[in-house]
């Protein structure tokens, strides 16, 4: 099973994946977190942040998913997903797949800001932005909306109807 969690840098994909992973490790030994900065590290952070290569870290977290999920284990990916043609992708490879949505306004983004990511690249010009130079187009399909515009107190709440709706 891959539980494929989609959004912008600070809608809280990372967090609700850990949130997600508490739930179901209840049950099952075999889960694992992945997100998109994780596989870079891993592989040895040869990409830049263009949107080639956006694409390609893409393709990578995508197969690695579908290798984990073969081998039989739950995987809770939490990615920017970019590329519709990815999640088709994995619609169509990945036996057990259910995508995400995390919907956050710009305006809550910018107050989770962490990294300062966003106001740099909308004050300084800062290049490969996604959300600012780099458009961010919603999921076409989603197994599930998130409304994540609330605290953090609502995260296990999300994290419980993601666990409902995949059933495991």
């Amino acid at each position: 099973m891959v539980i494929w969690l989609v959004g912008m840098y600070a809608s809280g994909k990372s967090t609700l994946a850990e949130e997600i992973k508490i739930i179901i490790e209840k049950k099952h030994d075999n889960v694992l977190v992945l997100n998109g900065g994780s596989i870079r590290k891993i592989l040895g952070n040869d990409l830049s942040y263009s949107l080639e290569d956006r694409r390609r870290n893409a393709d990578r977290v995508s197969r690695i998913c579908h290798y984990l999920n073969e081998q039989g284990m739950i995987v809770i990916c939490s990615v920017l997903s970019l590329f519709e043609e990815t999640r088709q992708w994995n619609r169509d490879n990945i036996e057990n797949y259910y995508e995400i949505y995390l919907d956050v306004s710009m305006r809550q983004l910018l107050t989770r800001d962490h990294k300062n990511l966003y106001r740099k690249a909308l004050n300084e010009n800062t290049n490969d932005v996604v959300g600012v130079d780099i458009e961010f187009i919603r999921p076409q399909n989603p197994d599930l909306i998130l409304d994540n515009n609330k605290n953090r107190k609502s995260l296990s709440s999300m994290a419980q109807k993601v666990v409902n709706l995949i059933d495991v």
